[in-house]
């Protein structure tokens, strides 16, 4: 996307960007960001209207992956793949299909899910015997009502994160630090 504003006119910078974003992860709002600081655009609405929005000069297509080569991918690594903050998306019918593909949980605690999108995952987790999971993940935005810490995640449903992974990795390739102390 830089390269893209750069070959267009607009000398913004990686360090800029990277600025903007701090220590969360990089993405188009940080460069849009970026943008009105620069004074390259008067707002964000601007930014991706005329830079980074879809079919724009500087829109860059985020490669995506199929859902079972995510999962497999995950359980190769010896992960647990658990569907992120799926909110009202989280249907029964959405999440039959993923386990279908493997999906071992769903995150049930999520600051931008309601208490009936809560309700709805946790019966679906217990119905599917799915993981489940929680937090304040909001990839390092310091705009809106998220802080981190405020969800509280059960320890359970950490040891079970724990004990399910534990089936995806080989005993001589990884070792928790508990099991390494005894």
């Amino acid at each position: 996307m830089v390269a893209a504003l750069n070959r267009g006119g607009v000398p913004v910078t990686m360090e800029a960007v990277m600025a903007e974003a701090g220590a969360g992860a990089v993405g188009r709002p940080h460069v849009a960001r970026a943008l009105v600081a620069g004074g390259w655009v008067r707002d964000l609405r601007e930014a991706f209207d005329r830079w980074l929005g879809a079919e724009r000069p500087a829109y860059v297509e985020k490669p995506r992956l199929e859902i079972a080569d995510a999962i497999r991918l995950i359980h190769d690594a010896g992960g647990v793949a658990i569907w992120a903050h799926p909110g009202r998306d989280g249907t029964r019918q959405r999440v039959e299909a993923m386990v279908a593909l493997g999906l071992d949980g769903v995150e049930v605690s999520h600051p931008g899910h309601s208490m009936d999108d809560m309700n709805r995952l946790n019966a679906l987790a217990r119905h599917r015997d799915l993981l489940r999971s929680g937090g304040s993940d909001w990839h390092g935005a310091t705009d809106g009502p998220r802080v981190l810490g405020v969800m509280k995640v059960p320890d359970d449903w950490n040891e079970a994160q724990a004990a399910r992974a534990a089936r995806y990795r080989p005993a001589d390739v990884w070792r928790s630090p508990a099991a390494s102390r005894s």
